[in-house]
């Protein structure tokens, strides 16, 4: 019996030891512009990195969403935030965000630029030396499947329009912190339409 829970009390610490981590974030697109770019050490890198401390260490908010700022008046200020897709665990958006601040976006993807946005198919992470927060924002992208539906078309797109304008307004009156929601509309015996919709609670995406 002794030998027993020797062996069980070596699982359980294995566990501690070992916790399970989030797999890597699934990288979609980036947008750096090569136009707006900072010099290395100067002060805008170093605000740059005080704002992506300051959204890793916040990335395990229950809400998935935080906004940072760093600097002093117009000297090289830098303003930033992140946006985790709903479903994620705060484990999970600290493991992609810190991804985001301490790889993709210094080293991999944006490196020196002033203004940059990632997006994962987990999450989004974005920074500038203008303040964006609680502004509509229009630019983006758009990605789509390049697969074909056969049948017709036009009911579709009505079954796709109405379902996601239920869940835009499901998301919207998702409450001051956190606006998510996503739906199920079935097209035929074969085809089902899955759609998801996600605003920051400050309104600036």
């Amino acid at each position: 019996m002794a030998k027993l829970t020797l062996i069980l009390s070596f699982v359980i610490t294995l566990f501690i030891i070992f916790p399970k981590s989030s797999p890597a974030p699934t990288y979609i697109v980036s947008d750096c512009p090569n136009t707006t770019m900072f010099v290395t050490k100067s002060p805008y890198q170093t605000n740059l990195n005080t704002v992506f401390y300051y959204l890793s260490s916040n990335a395990t908010s229950p809400f998935g969403f935080h906004e940072a700022l760093a600097g002093n008046g117009t000297n090289g200020m830098v303003y930033g935030n992140f946006l985790c897709r709903g479903d994620h665990s705060p484990d999970s958006c600290q493991d992609y965000v810190t991804t985001a601040t301490t790889t993709d976006l210094p080293k991999t993807y944006c490196p020196n630029r002033n203004i940059a946005t990632i997006w994962y198919d987990q999450c989004m992470v974005r920074y500038s030396n203008e303040s964006f927060f609680g502004k509509m924002d229009e630019g983006g992208y758009l990605l789509y499947n390049a697969q074909n539906i056969t049948g017709n078309i036009s009911q579709f797109v009505d079954i796709v329009n109405d379902k996601m304008n239920d869940i835009v307004t499901t998301a919207a009156n998702g409450g001051p912190n956190k606006k998510y929601a996503t739906g199920v509309a079935q097209y035929n015996s074969s085809l089902t339409i899955y759609g998801l919709e996600q605003c920051t609670p400050g309104g600036d995406y």
